[in-house]
């Protein structure tokens, strides 16, 4: 996470989301938009820096900084002239991860970048790198060896020729990691980094080795720095130099500013007040007393990694802590809220079978969540989320024939078992789930960070978990079965202590020599593949009671095999995603296999080099239809995996670590930008390449449900699936003429057309109450390629009146009944049609003659709708002509008959008029004033009819016939008026020679 303030304008934030691009708000954190989606390839974030002279420049360094295990990497720096309108790529892809940046407060162009470099292996360009004309041309201006990056950098406000730079010696290996050590240290420029001095023998640090070192000067009083030591033996701590770093005192050795320190180390300096220190670990604390003592500063998230605080106005911070970022006005009293920034870090994906279903992931430092797909409200808010149990990083798994039972997976192999209905969290562990401090060679069972867990698609009682063993219950939980021997390598070199020569860090995150794959056949029973983290995929057809290695022979030593796709339509079928990126390796790694792992195809065509490989998937309905995620993205592959195309469509970049299919979505768990779905993938089930040959191709629709829900957009809410009829056309170029759609029932009527020439089907836009609701079908688009309509299965619209209020009622017809439908696609003087169904929602138990009933009352009170909007309109027609003819006499000897005659029967019709409908009623809620008449009550009881499916109550039918009764009095007034007032001034108007009204 990195965040940085506007220097200037008070309410404007940025923030740097790990794999999550970055972000912008103008409202102290109300909301956010992201500014790097579509403009950039900026994905996961380091550092970002505005530069304090200039508001509009902005520095972006990539790839994450904190080298937790599943870090993702970046692709060097990028520069923003225009307050993140537009972006240019400034180079330096090689460093990989950029931990800070740093820009010259007196002039934007000068800037400063601590590369950390490749978290996985050997670098060259490691360093502090230095440019003077904005990033076109960078210089390495510190460097010390491959293997020890720069961590933290620090400029003199006062005197920005003077830096300080951390210097870290930090590798990660597939079985953990070594931080600190080696040159690791901190290191002073006082000419703007052309020459270096090492402060880290200076009086009163800790001896070597030491570790990771976060840095900060006070611009109160630039000879005081600050600096968070980590350092062997309890030695380490918070220290303060009053003398620019020539000595040193450690001014607070409390351990809790030591744990995890590879992981935090934060340190931030006041920028008025010298004594003010603020440090970030677990929690962040501040002291007030030259950092001797500190007391809490209560952030929304705990983990905290970096504080930004105003130069000019201390109150005014910005934090980024593992939850995200938050915005302080009031010197970290108040805090703005962290639940509006999509940027979820989701490992896996699996989807229940309910209606609608619910998706599970979970995600990095939040927990898990049971996610509605669809709202009944219209968005998919906090209100459609819950936790499930387990933690951070585990498989979830729904009990099949329950689906408030839900098992969810921890660090250090806990399992629990949920019940929604009780929300009771019940242990269900294979054993003790707790050895913190213990490495994995001295653990009775080693359970990866993400090890899986998963029931049988046979037997919905059989539950799976997976350490270097495979084990099943059939009792959920109560008791567990071991059905496998080690299937990994558990080379006892890869088992050892983790963290390196200073702290150590045995969390369970790193162990390895794991079964971090596995999988049952969909199609027969007892086919069981597992895969293991150090390289290794093994296979059962008995149910665990035999395995046999299958490993493909180019797999590699140490390969991580990540997902194992057996097929849905032959037994002996897999396909396999593995990765390589901890061994510096970003290669991807798809195979597949058609003879039970006797041999193995690598299938990787089409997806770039560098775009390591995460997961796999089979469509279960198209037979050779492949997904796959990457690190930066998702691939389709139409031909089992020979040749793979992008799928990302507007899906942002990120690693896409998991997907799903349910139905015809398909569903995305991204680690950085939450959970992301294909709402109907129905066209790529269909897709051929003579179909692209094609002029026109009309896709088969899938069913479309009755959904009540809707759907809307808010910022801080997931949108709802199109809520209708999906159809997909193909133009293989933009055509010349109109494109229309059509929607026909059964009999062959036609219920609604749509054309590419008008943006809407009915004539008149009705002024809507704020209380009411009104779906809009979505346009018929002409652009080459695949086009995408939505029908929301409403019958036309009834004819409304222009510029009377709508007043909790509606227009809208009704919904179109379940059954068979035609669409029928027109362009060019050619027709394309295709079948379509409509379901109901199965969650509704009605009968198809209660549906009917509600539809005839639907269409009747349609009827009167357009009646009554109708008549007033032929009124306000006689209404005009007559004013007309007066006009027309004004003058004339006769003109005071005219006009008397006039009067008279225009005030006739207006009353009439006002008894059909709210004619003085225009803007919302002012029919609290003018009471309302026919026209709305109709619309009001359109709305009631179709509040939900189900019959007509009596209460309804009665209105009904009260008001058809009350608007046939009008009627019959009118033609009364019509055939006597009407037909009285008009044989005026003919004796006195002037044409009559119509």
């Amino acid at each position: 996470m990195a965040v940085a303030g506007d220097p200037d304008q008070p309410y404007t934030f940025y923030f740097g989301g790990v794999d999550g691009g970055v972000w912008k708000t103008t409202n102290a954190g109300a909301t956010w938009s992201n500014i790097t989606d579509g403009r950039s390839n900026i994905a996961s974030v380091g550092a970002i820096a505005v530069a304090p002279s200039d508001r509009n420049v902005i520095y972006v360094g990539t790839g994450e900084a904190d080298f937790r295990e599943d870090l993702t990497g970046g692709d060097g720096m990028y520069r923003s002239t225009d307050g993140g309108e537009t972006w240019r790529h400034l180079g330096l892809d090689a460093t990989q991860h950029i931990a800070a940046v740093r820009v010259d407060p007196r002039d934007p162009d000068v800037v400063y970048v601590a590369a950390a470099g490749h978290a996985f292996g050997p670098n060259a360009e490691r360093g502090v790198y230095r440019s003077r004309d904005g990033g076109i041309t960078w210089q390495r201006v510190l460097f010390l060896d491959d293997s020890t990056g720069a961590i933290d950098l620090a400029l003199d406000p006062k005197n920005p020729r003077i830096l300080y730079a951390a210097m870290w010696k930090f590798e990660r290996y597939p079985w953990g990691f070594s931080a600190g050590g080696g040159r690791s240290g901190l290191f002073k420029s006082i000419d703007a980094g052309d020459t270096w001095t090492e402060l880290t023998r200076n009086k009163g640090l800790p001896t070597r080795p030491l570790g990771r070192i976060g840095i900060a000067v006070s611009p109160a009083q630039p000879a005081r720095v600050w600096a968070s030591v980590e350092a062997k033996d309890s030695t380490g701590g918070i220290f303060r130099s009053d003398d620019a770093g020539a000595t040193w005192t450690r001014v607070n050795a409390d351990q809790k500013f030591m744990v995890r320190p590879w992981y935090f180390s934060g340190v931030t300096a006041d920028p008025t007040n010298a004594n003010i220190v603020y440090v970030l670990n677990l929690g962040t604390w501040r002291s007030i007393d030259g950092g001797h003592t500190y007391s809490p500063v209560r952030a929304p998230h705990g983990d905290d990694h970096v504080l930004w605080v105003d130069a000019k106005d201390p109150q005014r911070m910005i934090e980024g802590n593992d939850g995200g970022a938050t915005i302080s006005l009031d010197g970290g009293t108040t805090w703005s809220s962290q639940g509006n920034q999509p940027t979820g870090q989701f490992y896996h994906v699996i989807t229940d079978n309910q209606f609608p279903y619910r998706i599970y992931g979970a995600q990095q430092d939040l927990g898990t969540v049971s996610i509605a797909s669809r709202s009944d409200h219209g968005v998919i808010d906090n209100s459609d989320w819950y936790d499930v149990g387990g933690g951070e990083s585990g498989y979830i798994a729904p009990f099949a024939r329950d689906s408030n039972i839900v098992f969810a997976g921890s660090y250090m192999g806990t399992i629990t078992r949920y019940d929604h209905r009780t929300l009771q969290e019940r242990d269900v562990s294979v054993y003790l789930n707790n050895f913190d401090g213990i490495p994995a060679k001295d653990v009775p069972y080693r359970f990866q960070w993400t090890f899986p867990i998963m029931f049988s698609l046979h037997d919905t009682s059989a539950l799976y978990a997976t350490a270097q063993y495979v084990f099943r219950s059939t009792d959920q939980g109560a008791t567990w079965e071991k059905i496998s021997p080690d299937l990994t390598v558990h080379d006892t070199s890869t088992l050892g202590p983790v963290g390196g020569p200073i702290t150590r860090d045995m969390t369970g995150t790193e162990w390895y020599a794991t079964i971090f794959a596995f999988a049952e056949s969909p199609v027969k029973a007892g086919v069981l593949w597992a895969g293991s983290d150090d390289g290794l995929v093994h296979l059962s057809t008995d149910g665990g009671a035999t395995w046999r290695d299958v490993t493909p022979r180019d797999l590699g030593t140490f390969t991580r095999v990540s997902i194992i796709e057996p097929s849905h339509y032959d037994a002996g079928t897999a396909y396999l995603a593995a990765n390589r990126y901890q061994q510096d390796d970003v290669r991807p790694l798809l195979y597949t296999t058609h003879d039970f792992g006797r041999s193995w195809t690598r299938i990787v065509s089409g997806i770039p080099v560098d775009a390591y490989t995460r997961t796999i998937r089979e469509d279960p309905v198209r037979r050779g239809l492949l997904f796959a995620g990457t690190e930066t993205g998702a691939y389709v592959s139409f031909d089992d995996g020979m040749r793979w195309r992008s799928l990302q469509l507007n899906l942002p970049r990120a690693s896409v670590r998991d997907l799903t299919i349910h139905g015809a979505d398909l569903i995305a768990a991204t680690h950085g930008r939450a959970f992301w779905s294909i709402d109907d993938i129905a066209p790529l089930r269909e897709m051929v390449d003579s179909i692209q040959r094609a002029d026109v191709f009309l896709f088969a629709p899938e069913p479309a449900v009755r959904f009540q829900g809707g759907s809307g957009h808010r910022t801080d809410a997931g949108d709802n699936p199109p809520n209708g009829l999906i159809v997909d056309y193909w133009l293989r170029t933009v055509p010349s003429g109109p494109v229309s759609l059509a929607f026909l029932d059964s009999t062959g009527q036609v219920l609604r057309t749509f054309t590419s020439d008008s943006t809407a089907d009915s004539t008149h836009v009705p002024v809507h109450d704020s209380v009411s609701y009104a779906p809009r079908d979505s346009l018929v688009s002409t652009r080459a390629g695949v086009n995408r309509f939505v029908w929301a299965l409403r019958w036309p619209s009834a004819h409304g009146l222009k510029d009377v209020v709508d007043d909790e009622g509606t227009l809208d017809g009704p919904v179109a009944a379940p059954g068979a439908y035609t669409v029928r696609l027109t362009t060019g003087g050619k027709t394309f049609t295709r079948q379509a169904r409509v379901t109901e929602d199965p969650r509704v138990q009605v009968s198809a003659a209660d549906l009917g009933a509600q539809m005839v009352l639907a269409r009747q009170i349609d009827s009167a709708i357009d009646s009554t909007s109708l008549t007033v309109e032929r009124i306000e027609k006689l209404q005009a002509q007559i004013a007309s003819r007066r006009s027309q006499v004004e003058g004339r000897p006769y003109a005071a008959r005219v006009r008397s005659a006039g009067d008279s029967l225009t005030h006739t019709l207006e009353a009439v008029r006002e008894a059909l409908a709210e004619v003085h009623s225009h803007a919302d809620e002012i029919t609290l004033h003018y009471p309302i008449t026919i026209y709305n009550k109709l619309l009001t009881l359109n709305a009631m009819v179709l509040s939900a499916d189900a019959a007509p109550t009596r209460a309804e039918r009665d209105a009904f016939r009260d008001l058809t009764a009350q608007l046939d009095e009008q009627l019959r007034k009118l033609r009364d008026v019509e055939t006597k007032g009407v037909g009285g001034f008009n044989g005026l108007l003919k004796e006195l020679g002037v044409t009559g009204i119509d």
